[in-house]
């Protein structure tokens, strides 16, 4: 199986709020009735780069995913850029 890669373009023609608010409403109704698997985040610190990742999998009927976040809270500091 390929893994097919969006941009964030990409993302905004396919997912319109339309459809992005009826289902982040059920996914949250989902994890109430405590049909969501979703453990703590797991943190990998990166201290050589003054940061971390982040993973965030959570697992709900017939779909799993991760969302990695990095975080440098230098960033801004030290390179004009986002943290």
């Amino acid at each position: 199986m390929k893994t097919l890669v969006l941009a964030g373009k990409e993302i905004e023609k396919i997912l319109t709020m339309d459809l992005a608010i009826p289902a982040v409403e059920s996914a949250f109704a989902a994890h109430g009735r405590g049909e969501v698997i979703m453990p703590p985040k797991l943190y990998l610190p990166l201290e050589k780069y003054a940061g971390d990742f982040r993973a965030m999998p959570s697992f709900l009927g017939d779909a799993v995913g991760v969302k990695w976040v990095n975080m440098h809270p230098e960033n801004p500091k030290r390179f004009n850029l986002p943290r």
